[in-house]
């Protein structure tokens, strides 16, 4: 039987186009729609069909343009304001109102108000509304569509893709893809990608990527890359890049990173900034900025350890081997490990492995030294070559105050106590040939300060002056001729500071040229 009806199937349509003959339903035996005819070949065909009890309910050839309109359902279906040149096959296929060029295949496919130049295959596919040249192929695919006014142009493909609501000119393709309220002139590609309330000319490519509450222009792509709540105008490139609240314009690019990201942020690289990224951050590397990077920061290089980064920070280099680092706010790390464990808040590292002490500090390391002179310490410039150097003998530069083309260069002097010195300006008046006046040590030099001398140096050359030794750690006494002088008193600071120690009991610290100890 299945042979015989498409047989005379092939033959229907075969001599119909070819004839340009005119069909239309007649009531005939038992309430069954019968078959019209135009023409003795075409009446062989109905009577045909009658003899084999075919399927086909309606078939209808009109008028001389061959205008076309086919429904192949069970015997009873009687299709509504079925359009010119549409097909329905199936129970309930283009029940109501299938628009002109339709096709709906498939049990209540197209069922009610298929729009023209639609095409829907596949059990309730396009069902209610199907917009107007729109494609939607598999089970439930674009199901129901309440936008008025109607849809056009949208593809839904996969069991419930685009299932409700998809918008205009977007495109669903896999199961589930796209499937409740999908935004205009967006894309979802793979099983649930896009699935619930993806936005406007947003793209999603891979299985389950953004698929809950894809927002305005963004782009996911990766399996569930930018999966839960990725904002407007983000993208997401990588499996569970951004997975997790992607703030509005933040970029992720690698496996897992970008978790939590803030707005305008950046992760790139595998694991970068996989939890909790700050506003306007910056992570690129591997596992770099590897937990909790907060906003206006930025990390660049290789982690291995757990890495806490603080606000307006900036670290640049690996960090390896350390099993913690922490910088804690507007700190500067540039090197291996520069900074380790925790970086103090406004302090700069300059090289590999440094370490922070005190706040509000810099460190420096890996300064070339220029040998030669006795003494090794201070940082010296090099104009011509624009290199920071170790200079030994302790020399610092200056421009000449008068010749432009001349540099001065100074040398710092060295002691083997912590000194103090203070200068002033004296007099002795007197009517007499010898007399005396006081200088006094001023008060607040008196509390931090032992070992008062001082040194006099008369502003007449035939004047003789005297000074005493410090009277009571308080006064000087000058005897000798009346005349202007200048003096300078020195003194020790109070401290414990030693010259000359064994190198066993004493641990020097500092990282640059000046270096300090503490006793152990």
């Amino acid at each position: 039987m299945n042979r015989q009806r498409q047989e005379v199937e092939e033959k229907v349509f075969t001599e119909v186009i070819s004839s340009g003959a005119v069909v239309a339903p007649k009531r005939g035996r038992k309430g069954r729609k019968s078959v019209g005819c135009k023409g003795v070949a075409n009446q062989e065909i109905v009577n045909t069909l009658r003899a084999i009890d075919i399927f086909t309910d309606n078939i209808t050839f009109t008028n001389a343009n061959g205008t076309i309109s086919i429904n192949v359902g069970p015997i009873g279906t009687s299709n509504i304001n079925q359009g010119t040149y549409s097909i329905a096959i199936g129970s309930n296929a283009g029940l109501s109102n299938q628009g002109s060029y339709a096709v709906a295949i498939g049990t209540n496919t197209g069922m009610f108000s298929q729009g023209e130049k639609s095409f829907a295959i596949g059990t309730d596919a396009g069902q209610c509304n199907q917009g107007i040249e729109c494609i939607n192929i598999g089970y439930q695919a674009g199901r129901v569509n309440t936008i008025v006014p109607p849809i056009q142009k949208s593809i839904s493909i996969g069991d419930q893709a685009g299932e409700s609501n998809q918008n205009n000119f977007s495109i669903a393709i896999g199961d589930t893809a796209g499937q409740i309220n999908q935004g205009s002139q967006s894309i979802a590609i793979g099983k649930v990608a896009g699935n619930f309330l993806q936005s406007s000319q947003s793209v999603a490519l891979g299985s389950s990527c953004g698929a809950n509450f894809q927002g305005y222009r963004s782009i996911a792509v990766g399996n569930f890359s930018g999966h839960l709540n990725q904002k407007s105008n983000c993208v997401a490139l990588g499996p569970y890049a951004a997975d997790e609240n992607q703030q509005p314009f933040q970029v992720t690019i690698g496996a897992f990173a970008g978790r939590n990201a803030g707005t305008g942020s950046i992760a790139i690289g595998g694991l970068a900034s996989p939890s909790g990224q700050g506003m306007n951050a910056i992570a690129i590397g591997f596992n770099a900025a590897r937990s909790n990077q907060s906003s206006g920061s930025i990390a660049l290089g290789f982690g291995q350890s757990i890495s806490f980064q603080g606000q307006k920070c900036v670290r640049i280099g690996a960090v390896i081997g350390a099993t913690f680092q922490y910088q804690t706010s507007n700190c500067v790390a540039i090197g291996s490990n520069s900074g380790f464990y925790t970086q103090l808040q406004n302090t700069i590292c300059l090289g590999a492995k440094l370490q922070t002490l005190t706040q509000n500090s810099c460190y420096i390391k890996n300064i070339r030294k220029v040998f030669g002179a006795p003494s090794p310490g201070v940082l010296s410039y090099n104009t011509t070559t624009g290199e920071v150097f170790q200079d030994t003998g302790k020399t610092f530069v200056i421009d000449h105050p008068s010749k432009n083309d001349k540099n001065l260069v100074y040398a710092c002097v060295e002691s083997n106590e912590v000194g103090v010195f203070y200068k002033g300006k004296g007099e002795i008046v007197s009517n007499k040939m010898y007399d005396k006046t006081e200088i006094f040590i001023p008060e607040y030099i008196k509390p931090i300060c032992r070992d008062f001398m001082i040194f006099i140096t008369p502003c007449h050359s035939n004047s003789k002056l005297i000074a005493s030794r410090c009277i009571n750690n308080e006064k000087f006494k000058i005897i000798g001729n009346p005349c202007k002088f200048d003096y300078i008193i020195y003194a020790k600071r109070l401290s414990n500071f030693e010259s000359v120690l064994q190198k066993d009991s004493c641990k020097i610290m500092g990282g640059g040229p000046y270096t300090f100890y503490n006793a152990l």
